[in-house]
């Protein structure tokens, strides 16, 4: 093979090479259609599996649009999806939204409950003070709801209030939701302290 021939096959791999690299660089920076069309396509999917890693991978944008799908109607299926969804994006605004739809008597119980449990899920012990309101709560529904998501809050403050709305609680199905998030709670402890170097 002559040194031209080499050069030649050399710039043939190298041009592939670099075609094949430009839609990867592409994807890296979706634009903002790009961004809404994936989220709103995975909020009307019939059952999607979304996971928050899926979700940042749509790109920088998506806490925005799911904010802004969240605003939307409650009886709008891909409006609850959203707002359950704000859980992977905690931010001032999404605690914002969140909280007023825990707080809007007018809105169905089951949303109140997914807004409750995706604020707490994501600002964690920042949302301790709605946690114990909506433990408080006359409606079980709600009640369930925050024990639920302090299952995931491992934090003595967060323990306490379960352990104390324990003593209290009346309905049996709230009460198991309870134990579990206890249960959790110790085995998230246990945990650590196996993992701690001695």
């Amino acid at each position: 093979m002559t040194r031209a021939c080499a050069v030649g096959a050399w710039l043939a791999v190298a041009a592939a090479t670099l075609l094949i690299m430009l839609p990867a660089a592409d994807a890296a920076k979706p634009t903002l259609k790009h961004q809404t069309d994936a989220v709103h396509a995975l909020l009307r999917a019939q059952h999607p599996t979304i996971t928050a890693a899926r979700l940042h991978r749509i790109g920088p944008d998506v806490a925005s649009i799911l904010l802004e799908a969240a605003r939307k109607p409650d009886n709008d299926r891909a409006a609850a999806r959203a707002t359950v969804l704000l859980v992977h994006f905690p931010s001032p605004a999404s605690a914002l939204l969140l909280r007023r739809k825990l707080a809007d008597k007018a809105a169905p119980v089951r949303i109140r409950r997914m807004a409750g449990m995706a604020l707490i899920g994501g600002q964690g012990v920042a949302a301790l003070g709605d946690a114990q309101a909506m433990l408080q709560h006359s409606e079980a529904h709600l009640r369930d709801g925050a024990a639920n998501a302090l299952g995931g809050v491992v934090h003595s403050r967060a323990t306490r209030l379960l352990k104390r709305r324990l003593a209290t609680e009346s309905e049996a199905f709230v009460r198991e939701t309870i134990g579990r998030s206890i249960q959790q709670h110790r085995a998230a402890r246990t945990r650590r302290q196996r993992s701690t170097p001695k």
